[in-house]
């Protein structure tokens, strides 16, 4: 007896309960293919019940093309053209509409992120493979803000793999319900390094109700953390107060134009310091673009303070002259 009650208590354990993973049939006829230009470009899921598709907006390009041509591919092999209703480059969220509506399941969207540990899956068509679900554990559900594609994106981490052809999947917990969207990997000299970086559930929401194209300041710009600098860097900055180190200008941008440098200090914005780039940035973020702000900078070895006025950019700029 003593036996069979431990077996069954093993059971319970090692077994989920049932709804507990999700179904690959129900991913399955609500995941797709993204086509651009023919070529696989990765995948997307079905939002709403008309066939409007949520995807990764790197896929997209921060510039409209003439002619270039999105479809929306359906397990069946079915394919449906596509075009851009919303992107929000914050986010490296896209809201495609298929150009005739088509009759589809959504997934559902969680009530709230799954906290960190959870076991949560990955749909989507790595490295020219279909319908493959991947795992991975949640590694921290408050949003941060990472360089990606030329500027920065607000995200969730995941620890697992994202590879080629799975940006736009959704990630769904144990229940099939969505809570981010898959974007990117942080690597290291090209070198994934087991960490996704997920749009998170806000935005997806957000997105998928707006009216149009996103508004997501910019200063086209990257930052470090002084705590990333090399040993020589450390010792010729003099400046002990938290700062940010100035990376990555876009040629032309509002910091250029401006006058900012590669490798000055940034010490305030608006008066107040920031010490990582996610405390920066979230302030930032609450800022319209156009927005005129004060930045306190420093040359590398912290010396020559100036102030610096510049409008904030729009990452959606070029895609909002269309509407």
């Amino acid at each position: 007896m003593a036996r069979l009650l431990f077996a069954v208590l093993l059971v319970v354990l090692i077994c989920p309960a049932s709804g507990q993973f999700p179904k690959p049939e129900t991913l399955r006829a609500s995941c797709v293919e993204i086509l651009v230009d023919g070529q696989l470009g990765g995948t997307g899921w079905f939002a709403t019940t008309n066939g409007t598709v949520l995807t990764a907006a790197h896929m997209i390009g921060q510039k409209p093309k003439t002619n270039r041509v999105f479809e929306i591919r359906q397990t069946d092999g079915s394919r449906h053209r596509a075009v851009v209703e919303a992107v929000d480059f914050g986010h490296d969220i896209c809201r495609l509409a298929p150009a005739k509506p088509i009759r589809s399941t959504p997934l559902p969207f969680a009530k709230r992120l799954p906290k960190p540990g959870q076991v949560v899956h990955l749909f989507g068509a790595p490295m020219f493979r279909h319908e493959i679900l991947m795992t991975g554990h949640m590694s921290r559900a408050r949003p941060a803000y990472e360089y990606s594609d030329g500027h920065y994106c607000r995200c969730v981490f995941v620890s697992g793999i994202g590879p080629i052809g799975t940006s736009g999947g959704p990630w769904v917990n144990r229940k099939g319900e969505v809570f981010g969207l898959q974007s990117a990997m942080v690597t290291n000299k090209g070198a994934p390094q087991g960490l996704c970086m997920v749009a998170p559930l806000d935005a997806l929401k957000e997105l998928l109700s707006a009216h149009g194209h996103a508004h997501s300041a910019s200063l086209e710009a990257a930052l470090e953390e002084t705590f990333e600098q090399p040993p020589a860097f450390q010792k010729a900055n003099t400046y002990q107060e938290p700062a940010l180190v100035l990376r990555k200008l876009v040629n032309d941008g509002v910091s250029e134009r401006a006058g900012l440098k590669n490798g000055e200090l940034l010490t305030a914005m608006n008066g107040t310091a920031y010490e990582t780039r996610t405390a920066f940035f979230a302030a930032l973020r609450k800022l319209k673009p156009g927005t005129q702000i004060t930045l306190s900078v420093r040359d590398a070895k912290g010396h020559k303070p100036r102030e610096v006025k510049l409008p904030l950019a729009r990452l959606e700029a070029h895609w909002a002259k269309s509407e």
